[in-house]
């Protein structure tokens, strides 16, 4: 689903991982399950881990990238 969140910086928020530039993110992706993320930073206070469901990123080309998932997802 195309969609923008407010996020602004890389975060992990509610089991959401956001990867924004900074107008925020594009794309919001379901995942099957939860997986563990980690967000590095040089310095210690900025890191930040744990358990995500979904991923909201910024792309270029938002639209293009929906349809390529919804072409290549196996049918069920």
């Amino acid at each position: 689903m195309v969609r923008r969140f407010s996020e602004t910086t890389p975060a992990i928020r509610d089991g959401r991982l956001f990867l924004p530039n900074a107008n925020g993110t594009s794309v919001d992706i379901t995942l099957r399950g939860r997986v563990d993320a980690q967000l590095p930073a040089l310095i210690p206070k900025y890191r930040q881990a744990g358990a995500v469901g979904q991923v909201s990123l910024c792309l270029d080309h938002p639209a293009d990238f929906v349809a390529l998932i919804k072409a290549e997802a196996p049918r069920t």
